[in-house]
């Protein structure tokens, strides 16, 4: 005959669970905890410094070198510091002679698009040239009426003629033009920044007219405008 075990069987979720030790080791080592602590010194030695721009004593604007005195400024002179990297204010615009040779030489189109390529210089010779030309005499009465510099236009020499210093002059960008602005006062002031305005503009329909594509955006964004 046998014996039965009449004791009750205690499930295994009739128990307690008991969160376990932190492991240490028994030879006096460093645990776990300690270990943390360790780290996050470690992470706190690592860390860069602070900038003046993390503090609330530095500037108001976070830009580089932007002081109140900067800020103050006359208009012209804050104008130029903002705009001065901007590229159609910083890059001199193309002189004739350099839209004549993209439309020889440019990579507009394939080498074997003898067509496409005849197409390009009859336009450069037709409306880009005379275009760009034009615009650039208006943008240089302008400045002359203004009291600025215009000797960016070549003087003729060794019986060089009118075509062939227009082709190779370059007018200043316009940032050079505005910085002429803040030696002028007065009356003259005006005239000056009269100037670069008109300058800009004969700028602008000169880089429109150097390309079909530009003069055809163009061209659609008027009849948007006219006909909306």
């Amino acid at each position: 005959m046998t014996t039965t075990d009449n004791r009750p069987i205690i499930g295994p979720t009739m128990g307690t669970a008991t969160p376990p030790a932190v492991p240490t080791d028994p030879a006096g080592g460093v645990t776990v905890r300690e270990s943390l602590k360790s780290l996050t010194s470690l992470t706190a030695l690592t860390r860069p410094p602070a900038t003046s721009s993390d503090s609330a004593d530095g500037p108001l604007d976070g830009a580089a070198g932007e002081t109140l005195e900067t800020l103050a400024a006359p208009w012209p002179v804050a104008v130029g510091n903002r705009m001065s990297g901007w590229a159609p204010v910083a890059v001199e615009p193309a002189e004739p002679a350099a839209v004549a040779r993209y439309a020889v030489e440019g990579g507009w189109c394939a080498p074997y698009a003898l067509g496409w390529r005849r197409a390009g210089i009859g336009y450069a010779c037709l409306i880009a040239l005379p275009a760009t030309t034009t615009a650039y005499s208006a943008a240089w009465l302008a400045q002359w009426a203004g009291g600025i510099d215009t000797g960016w236009l070549p003087t003729g020499r060794d019986g060089q003629s009118r075509r062939a210093r227009w082709l190779a002059a370059r007018p200043p960008s316009l940032g050079e033009l505005a910085a002429t602005t803040t030696v002028v006062g007065g009356p003259r002031r005006a005239a000056a920044v009269a100037a670069v305005a008109a300058s800009a503009a004969a700028y602008g329909l000169a880089w429109i007219f150097q390309r079909p594509g530009r003069l055809a955006a163009a061209a659609l964004l008027a009849a948007v405008v006219w006909f909306a």
